[in-house]
């Protein structure tokens, strides 16, 4: 799930069912049309409850945000989405 705060810019993730692996990182990322990001952000996971949780920046012209996209990326430091997709949601423009 993602909640947007409008005021502040930015969205709050929440997801539940995450598997736990010491050489993974769960990421969100927010692609524009032509799959490019536009912004990005690491999701903590609890390891005993399987949950996570990110904030990411929304870009400052909302209307590029096309669609999310978590993945499991086995470099922390990944620029962009390049592993295993596990969650790929459209972004609705009545969300805003």
């Amino acid at each position: 799930m993602l909640v947007y705060d409008l005021k502040a810019g930015e969205g709050h993730f929440f997801g539940f069912n995450f598997d736990v692996d010491a050489e993974s990182v769960y990421k969100l990322w927010i692609l524009d049309a032509q799959q490019q990001v536009v912004s990005s952000g690491t999701i903590q996971v609890e390891a005993e409850a399987h949950r996570g949780k990110s904030i990411v920046k929304f870009p400052e012209d909302r209307s590029q945000m096309k669609e999310i996209v978590v993945t499991i990326e086995t470099d922390p430091s990944a620029t962009a989405p390049s592993a295993d997709v596990r969650l790929r949601s459209p972004v609705e423009p009545q969300s805003f």
